[in-house]
């Protein structure tokens, strides 16, 4: 099982696992942590720290690192996966400030989907937002890529160019 399962399997569980400035994966939970699951947070402990890392900016300091801990491999993958969710972290940001000001009319995401209904959709994005990392569509990278297409299409005043949906 890999990192992102395990954490989406503790939450599952009621587990709650927490990054701390130590670099140590703390859980909190109302009954005892099962073995299974103690066993497989303690194998992934590397893997499971860097994703939740990515969601608390105070913890980005490299200094904490201990890199005996990890392979050169294992630490690759930790830093794609902490620069791909502080890379989602910037897009979610950008979405919940302007999302009240992006379009309510059609328009074409790609030339091959089309948004009908923008508001019902911007919920979608928003509740797939609420569904954090183990979210199906945050897991297949399918809601980083819409919300990266949105802002390229309506990011005004950040160095992107404002398209118009009927091009």
């Amino acid at each position: 099982m890999n990192a992102a399962a395990i954490i989406c399997e503790a939450q599952r569980q009621g587990v709650e696992l927490i990054a701390t400035a130590e670099g140590r994966v703390r859980w909190r939970c109302r009954a005892p942590l099962p073995d299974a699951l103690r066993q497989q947070i303690q194998g992934q402990r590397a893997e499971i720290l860097a994703i939740l890392r990515a969601n608390r900016p105070e913890l980005h300091d490299e200094s904490f690192k201990k890199p005996q801990e990890q392979t050169s491999a294992a630490q690759s993958l930790a830093d794609l996966s902490t620069n791909r969710e502080a890379e989602l972290q910037e897009l979610v940001k950008w979405f919940l400030e302007s999302h009240i000001d992006l379009p309510v009319q059609p328009f074409d995401l790609y030339a091959w989907q089309k948004i009908v209904d923008p508001p019902k959709w911007y919920a979608a994005l928003l509740q797939d937002i609420n569904c954090g990392p183990c979210g199906a569509r945050a897991r297949m990278g399918t809601m980083a890529s819409d919300l990266h297409r949105l802002r390229e299409l309506f990011a005004v005043g950040e160095g992107l160019d404002h398209q118009s949906s009927g091009s």
